[in-house]
């Protein structure tokens, strides 16, 4: 789950400034889905990119994502301040820079 997308294909999927209309509407104003929509109605290339957390994880799952497999790129649904200031502080850290 997630994504990351270049300039191009957010030029791409929002050609005619319709996206709004044309796809939020349809996924309950979710941006994520709609511009993925807007992509695979626009055959933009979909990837997998390792690293990508689309799903809230639970505990013991998050910490496996910061001991195996590729570095963790994005979690989603960071919903509070304290978990995204818990993530600044830890990956400030592990970067050697300074958390605050």
């Amino acid at each position: 789950g997630g994504y990351a997308a270049n300039r191009r294909a957010l030029e791409l999927a929002a050609v005619d400034d319709q996206v709004e209309t044309r796809y939020c509407n349809r996924c309950g104003r979710w941006a994520d889905a709609a511009l993925s929509q807007a992509f695979i109605a626009r055959n933009v290339q979909f990837r997998p990119l390792a690293g990508l957390y689309g799903r809230k994880l639970g505990k013991d799952k998050f910490d496996a994502s910061l001991s195996t497999g590729p570095e963790p790129i994005m979690y989603h649904y960071v919903q509070s301040a304290q978990q995204m200031q818990m993530l600044h502080a830890l990956f400030s850290a592990a970067a050697g820079g300074n958390a605050s």
